[in-house]
């Protein structure tokens, strides 16, 4: 009888072992998304139910080839997210995120809004300095191909227009030296 009762009193200890870290935790968290914002830094928003408070939320990192970047989280108010904002080194690069006790992997965006961002650009209204001129940024999922189309705002010209995508050659913007938009994009065509 003796020999029972050590037998399971070890068992329940060994059960009380396993199911304590199930018993502790708060609820349950998901990663719904990691962008690149063009504004500021990487994010990634979470989604959670249960007991977190706003302390699960401090102290969590995000990982990149063996370096850590600290999180810095908010909750959104009555909407069950969790907002974390991290360094922009985490652009384009395939990332281990610890977050409330939670492990996540994740690929974040290399460009800003939508993930591939280029440069618009128009050639100026009569009476402007004949050059090409920077109109804003066009944020898009895909990367743009030649040829592209874009139907975008001109100051210039107080209207939309339609701009083509150009993959960036040995010429910049047919010549121009005073402008170096990169690797390709977009220029005025014609009124839409």
């Amino acid at each position: 009888m003796k020999k029972f009762s050590i037998v399971f009193l070890a068992l329940i200890a060994l059960l009380a072992f396993t199911v304590s870290p199930v018993l502790a935790a708060s609820g349950i968290l998901i990663l719904r998304e990691a962008r690149n914002d063009p504004s500021g830094g990487v994010i990634f928003v979470f989604e959670y139910t249960g007991d977190f408070s706003e302390a699960d939320f401090k102290g969590g990192s995000a990982m990149l080839n063996g370096q850590y970047y600290p999180l810095d989280c908010n909750i959104v108010e009555g909407e069950g997210l969790v907002q974390c904002t991290a360094s922009r080194a985490l652009a384009g690069g395939l990332v281990q995120v610890f977050l409330a006790g939670s492990i996540f992997w994740d690929k974040v965006p290399e460009g800003g809004r939508g993930g591939y961002c280029y440069d618009v650009y128009d050639f100026p209204a009569e009476g402007q300095p004949a050059a090409w001129t920077f109109q804003g940024e066009h944020c898009q999922d895909e990367p743009a191909s030649q040829g592209d189309m874009i139907n975008f705002y001109s100051p210039f010209w107080e209207s939309y227009y339609d701009y083509y995508f150009e993959a960036n050659g040995l010429e910049w913007l047919y010549g121009d030296p005073s402008t170096n938009p990169g690797e390709g994009y977009y220029y005025e065509g014609s009124e839409s």
